[in-house]
């Protein structure tokens, strides 16, 4: 019998205050690339990672991807978002001295 994984999946879909599951991640910070929009799997992800308790820091790979993963970053209250193309020179240090400074 096929179960439907949505079903399953008892976590928030968006992080707030009132449904979070847990501090196992308080104190924890993560880093999550690859978010072009919110059936991406790494977006899902940083859902889960943020309902534990974890501060979460997002990428977009261009300026057409920026305006799909922003709203995706204020709903679950990312502190950092910035572009992030990994074969462009200097994005990849920007974001790890983005992290680093904040």
């Amino acid at each position: 019998m096929f179960t439907d994984p949505k079903s399953v999946d008892r976590l928030p879909k968006v992080w707030d205050e009132n449904t979070r599951v847990g501090d196992m991640l308080k104190g924890k910070r993560g880093l999550v690339i690859g978010v072009a929009n919110a059936d991406s799997i790494a977006f899902g992800c940083a859902t889960k990672l943020r309902a534990f308790g974890a501060e979460i820091a997002l990428t977009y790979l261009n300026d057409k991807a920026r305006k799909y993963v922003e709203p995706l970053a204020r709903q679950i209250d990312s502190s950092i978002l910035m572009p992030l193309d990994v074969p462009q020179p200097g994005q990849m240090q920007a974001v790890f001295n983005r992290i680093r400074d904040d």
